[in-house]
């Protein structure tokens, strides 16, 4: 009786475990949108540490998820003290994990462009110096940003700002707050205002953006930009304005923003008025020559260009004048990655900037040589202004160095030295250390020291990061320098361990060049080997350091959920640096056609069942190839994109002479004159789409996006070839709304599902959906 007791308690245990695993289900969109993700330390770039109190005894984290229930994103400011940390590490294994002591939360809908795959609605943390208070930026429900302040001792976050206003970037030095603001009810472009006696019911909108003209309110407009003081008035703080004039600017990437140590002075990016002759002579990013700095482009000086040439400047706060620090502009306008970051040393008598340019005169000719090229740190003395470059761009990005670490850059032991970090995939943490001499900046021994290290990055034993990989999701970890002690803190999505996720993998293969291409191979959930699978890929970037879920970003892709339908997904890196010109699509195309090549011999895919997805600049990797191997791709989606079309090229370029330039690289001429009209419709995309097979998705995010969409809509619409569009008009570039998220990655989950597998969701409300594409088969079919 024992044994056939212990048959049947067997038998029960394996009903149980598949009753179990057929409960469990994949991982989907939804789970996606509503994921618990880092955004202070973030978990999508290389700066993973946590911020610090500067007496070590606090630290703050940030994470955001999104509301599908209310389309809003939330994110919860956390604060934990550091005893708490030493106190778990020491504790069994079995020990709760320590609560927070302050938490906050805000939801919000995010209204400013993201440049974050995951955006956050509390942003900017700042610790005072006390370390009493912490500061940040929160979006409000009435379209505003507003700059709060709230004790380590709880209670509820302190306004001090304004409603209606938007804050873009504030610095905190002691008792003083100095911020960059504007009206959130201001007028929303240049072109609605009245221009002398013309009614705006008629205006001269020549040389304007067609965006402009025809969609006002649907762009980031310029807006009248103000410095405010916040004072504190018998225990309360009061914000008021200063002195200096406003600025109309329409600046979307966080910019250097530095008050002095004695709150006099700030050190913000100026927009530049009057372009110099001698700046033509300043080298724009290896690829870029179109984008050479011309005095007569009006578009550098524009107030609505994001390419606006700036310059660092000096403001005094006390009578608002401005001053420029350095007469030579910041680099990001000439194509150089972006980042801007202005660092005083405590005697106020040097400041260091990043990523400028360096004054061409009056110079000997080596010297002026090597200013042609941006300076990654220059070094500023006050008040001679006289500026010496402690490295260059060039010097920087060498190798596997990925710039600068976010908040490492400072002086060292005195104003004559300077310390910062390396970021990469290889050089992360690398620190750097540089010496004056009185002539020039001299490279030192980089300290190997851990010790040392860990007090640059830190200041305190505990080091509290994000810990993650392809197939682990980002979780807190804390570690004890001095005892090596390390366990996880904080788990922030635990719901995730009932789902099913397929396994992720770094794919390498080399194409017929010899090149080698590497991205991320996700297998289906419930792998089967020798079973052959449908196959997505997505191209834009690969980091194989991250927790892959969507693939880089939300907008058209879904790896992982792609996975849990049976299908595997590989997100591509694309082959960089660009060419601009028809041979970049073809070697996206021969790496794409390998990948799936190599796939089917490892016995992984059916090549005949092969989705592409692109978004913004890979969309004209997907038509190129979609135009040139026609059989290959069974369907296809692009988002957002560009595609070096003619009609993109009239709608961009005629108030963009960077877009009229860059288009006219990729074809090699202007569609002007019979010759020029020829090797256009020899070589343009949009005039060879007859070509084209496979069913297309197209999604088109604001109004502007539906006109660079149209002539490939229009014409594989018109052929009667299978295509279908997708208008998002609110959404941003990333998009970053959970329902306009949920209609975008679920869509294209539905659309290859119907392509790859002939799979229909039993949900009435796609009904109509389905319809629609079961008409497009058969027109397909027909044509076929």
């Amino acid at each position: 009786m024992k044994s056939y007791s212990g048959c049947f308690a067997m038998l029960a245990l394996g009903i149980a475990v598949m009753n179990g695993m057929a409960q469990s289900r994949g991982f989907t969109v939804r789970d996606d949108i509503a994921m618990v993700r880092f955004s202070s330390p973030s978990a999508q770039v290389n700066d993973d540490a946590a911020k610090f109190s500067p007496d070590g005894r606090y630290f703050a984290i940030i994470t955001s998820r999104g509301l599908i229930e209310t389309n809003e994103i939330e994110s919860t400011l956390s604060v934990f003290r550091a005893d708490d940390i030493d106190t778990y590490l020491l504790a069994p294994g079995s020990a709760t994990s320590p609560q927070p002591r302050t938490r906050t939360k805000i939801a919000a809908v995010l209204t400013d462009e993201q440049f974050d795959a995951y955006g956050a609605v509390i942003s900017d943390l700042r610790w005072s110096s006390d370390s009493r208070y912490l500061y940040f930026l929160g979006d409000g429900r009435k379209n505003d940003r507003r700059l709060f302040r709230i004790s380590i001792r709880g209670g509820t976050a302190l306004a001090l700002t304004p409603e209606a206003y938007n804050v873009a970037r504030y610095d905190v030095a002691g008792n003083a707050i100095v911020c960059s603001l504007w009206h959130s009810e201001q007028p929303g472009t240049a072109g609605l205002e009245k221009r002398g006696d013309t009614d705006s019911d008629v205006r001269d909108v020549t040389g304007e953006r067609l965006k402009a003209i025809l969609f006002p309110h649907s762009q980031p407009a310029p807006t009248d930009r103000e410095l405010w003081i916040v004072h504190n008035r018998q225990g309360r703080p009061v914000a008021a304005r200063t002195p200096s004039p406003s600025q109309r600017d329409i600046s979307w990437f966080p910019e250097a923003f530095a008050l002095s140590p004695t709150g006099h002075q700030l050190i913000q990016m100026n927009p530049v008025d009057r372009i110099p002759d001698d700046w033509s002579g300043y080298d724009p990013a290896p690829g870029y020559e179109w984008s050479r700095i011309q005095s007569g482009n009006a578009t550098l000086v524009a107030p609505n260009s994001v390419w606006r040439l700036k310059q660092y400047s000096l403001v005094n706060l006390d009578d608002g004048v401005s001053t420029p620090l350095i007469d030579a502009p910041h680099d990001y306008a000439l194509k150089y990655p972006y980042g801007s970051q202005a660092i005083w040393s405590p005697d106020q008598r040097r400041v260091l900037l990043t990523n400028t340019f360096l004054p061409l005169g009056p110079i000997d000719d080596e010297e002026r040589s090597g200013r042609l090229k941006p300076c990654a740190i220059a070094d500023v003395q006050l008040p001679s202004r006289q500026a010496h470059c402690v490295i260059a761009v060039s010097d920087l990005t060498a190798g596997s160095s990925g710039g600068i670490l976010e908040d490492s850059l400072s002086f060292g032991r005195d104003d004559n030295e300077v310390v910062f970090r390396l970021k990469g995939s290889s050089s992360n943490g690398e620190v750097r250390r540089y010496t004056f001499d009185g002539r020039r900046w001299l490279k030192e021994k980089t300290p190997d020291d851990e010790a040392e290290r860990d007090r640059l990055i830190v200041r305190t034993h505990l080091r509290v990061t994000i810990k993650q990989s392809l197939n682990e999701r980002p979780k807190l970890w804390a570690t004890n320098t001095v005892t090596g002690l390390s366990k996880m803190v904080w788990d922030p999505n635990p719901q995730l361990d009932h789902l099913l996720f397929g396994k992720a993998s770094v794919y390498r293969w080399r194409d017929n060049s010899g090149y080698e291409w590497q991205g991320g191979l996700v297998k289906p959930v419930g792998y089967v080997p020798g079973k052959l699978y449908p196959l997505v890929i997505q191209i834009y970037n690969f980091d194989e350091s991250k927790f892959l879920t969507d693939g880089l970003f939300p907008t058209a892709m879904a790896a992982r959920q792609l996975a849990s339908a049976g299908i595997v997904a590989l997100q591509v890196q694309r082959r960089l640096p660009h060419t601009f010109n028809l041979a970049e699509g073809q070697a996206q195309l021969t790496g794409l056609e390998s990948a799936i090549e190599h796939l089917t011999k490892d016995g992984l895919i059916d090549p005949s069942k092969v989705g592409l997805v692109g978004f913004s600049a890979t969309c004209w990797y997907v038509e190129y190839a979609l135009i040139n191997a026609p059989r290959v791709f069974k369907a296809a989606t692009i988002a957002d994109g560009v595609d070096y079309s003619y009609m993109q090229y009239h709608v961009f370029g005629v108030a963009s002479s960077d877009v009229e330039k860059q288009y006219d690289a990729m074809i090699g001429v202007k569609p002007i004159g019979s010759a020029g009209l020829k090797q256009w419709t020899d070589n343009a995309l949009g005039f060879n789409l007859d070509r084209i097979v496979a069913p297309l998705r197209i999604e088109a995010i604001a109004p502007i996006s539906v006109l660079s969409e149209w002539e490939i809509y229009s014409s594989l619409k018109m052929q009667g070839k299978p295509v279908d569009l997708i208008y998002i008009p609110s959404g941003q570039h990333i998009l970053q709304k959970p329902l306009e998220r949920l209609a975008s990655q679920q869509g294209n989950v539905d659309w290859f599902r119907f392509w790859l597998q002939g799979y229909e969701d039993r949900d009435p409300v796609q009904r109509g959906e389905y319809e629609q594409w079961r008409a497009l088969r058969q027109g397909n079919a027909a044509e076929k």
